[in-house]
């Protein structure tokens, strides 16, 4: 991952600083708001995947993730 430099010129070690942590702070919320709408779309096809006859096995091996998960992945939006 390439992180750009912020435009440095007349800042000094603490503003240099504060422009890095809110750089990363951005990115971050970013990362996290990514990670969340791919959490839901996974809860949503195993939920479509649930209602075609799909078993809750057949759906971890897909995520790579236990039975229990996805059961738990499931309930948490009210699929099952």
């Amino acid at each position: 991952m390439s992180v750009s430099s912020p435009d440095t010129t007349g800042l000094d070690r603490k503003d240099l600083a504060r422009s890095y942590l809110k750089m990363a702070g951005n990115e971050h919320r970013t990362i996290q708001a990514q990670l969340e709408e791919s959490a839901s779309k996974r809860a949503h096809f195993a939920a479509i995947g649930r209602k075609h006859g799909i078993t809750y096995r057949e759906i971890a091996e897909h995520y790579g993730v236990t039975e229990g998960a996805v059961r738990q992945m499931l309930k948490r939006i009210g699929g099952e």
